[in-house]
């Protein structure tokens, strides 16, 4: 194989706090998975907990009743949440946080911008930012933080950086899934190619790519991994790693945990989950509605507020949205 384009550098690795094994996010829950909760004054103590649990492998740690893990066997969906903090009992290959590539554009998904005359400056402003996971920046307006509620695309556009402000995971990829076969190629297809010391990264970034559907990689000039179209052909390859990429991007909302969007009401819907709540206000916008924001509480079962903007941000005990893109 030759490189057909070096789209990426290989990473440097930035990390959140790391304590006995575990990675700890700040302000962030991870919804569902839950197997059962423990008392713990500390994150740090999740951590000690679910380590002794066989089948933990995720938590999320809250102030209630002086301090709650929520043991949980995945990580499940990331939501924004100010008084929590999450972490992952064991992870595989880190990719890159706040490590800036240049020439690169995080395209679409903006729930925000401020502005920032050096590009380093948006990985804590993404940090503090509700629902932030990522960010682009470029010099407009004497320069731009273009704070990013997902990954979907990245594009090549000169004089922008992007960068992810928090980790993702090769065994645990937000962003795609992927199973891995040793010893395959897959023949023909390609798209692009990266630089990468493990076949882990290259399911995360192919789920990133516009168009790739799965991927080869060798350890060609240190690793690379070869984005593919479509499956294609497979053919044995000792050395060589391929996977069909099942992205899970899907999604067009935020979700921000223990927050409610006071006032702004459209209409109310009962919905037993708050992840419906996304589906209706993206139908009621794509029909011309006004809803680009909802709340969801536990109301008569459950019920979305459909809302015409998430201005008036209040502490609530539901989940909030609002549409991105």
């Amino acid at each position: 194989m030759k490189p057909i384009a070096a789209l990426l550098a290989a990473p440097t690795l930035v990390l959140p706090s790391l304590t006995s094994a575990c990675l700890i996010e700040h302000g962030f829950d991870y919804v569902g998975f839950d197997l059962f909760s423990k008392p713990a004054k500390t994150a740090e103590d999740c951590c000690n907990i679910c380590n002794t649990e066989y089948a933990c492998k995720a938590f999320t740690w809250s102030g209630y009743d002086g301090g709650t893990c929520y043991l949980k066997s995945g990580r499940g969906e990331i939501v924004a949440s100010p008084y929590t903090k999450s972490g992952l009992a064991s992870f595989g290959t880190v990719l890159p946080t706040c490590e800036l590539r240049e020439n690169s554009d995080f395209e679409g998904m903006d729930i925000g911008q401020q502005r920032s005359p050096d590009a380093k400056n948006c990985c804590k402003i993404c940090q503090d930012f509700d629902g932030c996971r990522a960010y682009s920046w470029s010099g407009y307006n004497g320069g731009t933080c273009f704070l990013k509620g997902k990954v979907v695309a990245r594009v090549t556009r000169p004089g922008v950086s992007s960068a992810w402000a928090y980790p993702t995971f090769g065994d645990d990829a937000p962003v795609s899934h992927c199973k891995l076969d040793n010893d395959v190629d897959i023949v023909g297809n390609d798209i692009g190619s990266a630089s990468s010391p493990s076949a882990d990264i290259c399911c995360a970034w192919c789920g990133e790519q516009p168009g790739c559907h799965a991927f080869s990689w060798n350890d060609y000039n240190g690793g690379t991994c070869w984005f593919k179209s479509g499956p294609g052909k497979r053919v044995k390859a000792p050395g060589t790693v391929s996977s069909v990429v099942h992205s899970s991007f899907e999604g067009k909302c935020v979700n921000v945990a223990g927050v409610d969007f006071a006032g702004n009401d459209l209409t109310s819907v009962k919905a037993s989950k708050y992840d419906e709540c996304c589906d209706m206000c993206t139908e009621d916008y794509d029909n011309g509605g006004g809803c680009r924001a909802y709340t969801w509480t536990e109301y008569e079962n459950g019920t979305c507020w459909l809302k015409s903007s998430h201005d008036g941000r209040t502490s609530g005990h539901g989940i909030s949205g609002f549409l991105i893109g």
